[in-house]
């Protein structure tokens, strides 16, 4: 991802870290603090910027997941 964004400086370009649900919040909270980490350590570079929980809703309702979006809100991920 560096290469291309140094060949196309046009190119906007960004990872998304994304948590399954059925892997639960625990999981998810540290995939979430995961990204944050990597985000933060290549902040001149391309690298990570959002995160993301993704799968079936049933079972694994959102607010489950609540510290882990706000890991990433308050790290600025989109």
């Amino acid at each position: 991802m560096n290469h291309a964004a140094k060949r196309h400086p046009a190119l906007k370009l960004g990872l998304t870290v994304i948590a399954m649900r059925q892997h639960g919040p625990h999981i998810a909270k540290i995939l979430a603090r995961q990204a944050l980490a990597e985000a933060q350590h290549l902040h001149v570079r391309t690298g990570v910027v959002g995160f993301d929980i993704a799968g079936p809703e049933r079972g694994n309702p959102p607010h489950l997941f609540r510290s882990s979006y706000e890991i990433a809100r308050k790290g600025m991920l989109g």
